[in-house]
């Protein structure tokens, strides 16, 4: 399994490079599409300008699951802290577990679910700002 937890980080480190190498607004755009392709954001949205093959053939949302959360816990390793990258992925991580929650819960509330992913986050963002320290 070395090899599988090198390319991890490798690619982890790929992603977070190819997100911050140039500049905020290639770092914008390519938050924006990844936003849109997981249904964070309406194709619709105006302020979101799109690359024209997006919006001709946009494709189904990823399922959301348990198999994005180690890359994207590895890719928020490697962005700048308060950066727009890690913003965006902290979007994607909290709508993942949300879905999870969601599916394995199913009777309770959004609401519920919602309060319990903002809980869970807001305490590993605790940790995350104590490490820091």
């Amino acid at each position: 399994m070395p090899t599988t937890k090198a390319t991890i980080e490798a690619t982890a480190q790929g992603i977070a490079s190819m997100l911050c190498a140039h500049g905020p607004e290639v770092e914008w755009r390519i938050c924006t599409i990844w936003e849109v392709a997981y249904g964070l954001i309406p194709l619709s949205y105006s302020i979101v300008d799109l690359p024209e093959i997006i919006v001709a053939a946009p494709l189904q949302p990823p399922l959301l699951s348990w198999n994005l959360y180690i890359p994207l816990l590895k890719v928020l390793e490697y962005l700048p802290h308060g950066s727009p990258s890690e913003a965006c992925l902290m979007k994607i991580f909290v709508a993942t577990v949300e879905a999870i929650l969601q599916r394995t819960f199913p009777a309770e509330s959004l609401y519920d679910h919602t309060r319990k992913a903002k809980y869970v986050l807001g305490f590993a963002s605790q940790n995350i700002a104590v490490a820091e320290l």
